[in-house]
């Protein structure tokens, strides 16, 4: 056998192994941030700033990271203060890039329709392909975004209460 040949094999039997060496792993998790709403009028405009880096398993991987889906988000309403007047919501949730003021870049999550301020009611919205590359461009980047509750409201001109905005998350990496 030439030296040339045994190199060659050698080389080969190295890639083999480092690919039975690569592994890859999914895992899931939660994206909580309660949102506290203390608005006047008859119109919902909250922001909301959301960090993914603060995940431990997102940092741990963040530079192996292939994929990442964000498969819900949930939002519940945890608390409605006595003073709160508001009756329904009828607008958006979309999510924004870090650091921006406006909606040119907003990537839609769904829609609220008469969503009722009273404790405990809840609405999921779906995931989606647009909402899965949001996300894992934001985690190659800072980690950072921001989540946007916007529409009309009925019943009065006091919003008083907290939504509970649960991202549900899937990830997949390789070691």
């Amino acid at each position: 056998m030439t030296r040339t040949s045994r190199i060659a094999r050698t080389a080969a039997g190295l890639l083999i192994l480092g690919a039975a060496v690569a592994c890859t792993f999914n895992i899931t998790f939660d994206q909580d941030k309660s949102i506290t709403v203390d608005a006047n009028g008859t119109a919902l405009s909250q922001v909301q700033a959301i960090d993914l880096s603060t995940q431990p398993d997102v940092q741990a991987h963040k530079a192996n990271v292939k994929s990442l889906d964000l498969n819900q988000a949930i939002l519940t309403i945890t608390a409605v203060d006595a003073l709160n007047t508001w009756a329904t919501v009828t607008g958006s949730v979309a999510l924004r890039p870090d650091g921006l003021t406006d909606s040119s870049q907003d990537v839609a999550v769904g829609s609220l329709t008469n969503f009722a301020i009273t404790q405990g009611n809840t609405v999921t919205l779906q995931g989606s392909t647009a909402l899965d590359a949001f996300v894992l461009n934001a985690v190659k980047g800072t980690g950072k975004f921001q989540i946007v509750i916007t529409g009309s409201t009925t019943g009065g001109q006091v919003g008083k209460f907290t939504i509970d905005a649960k991202l549900k998350l899937a990830m997949e990496y390789e070691t």
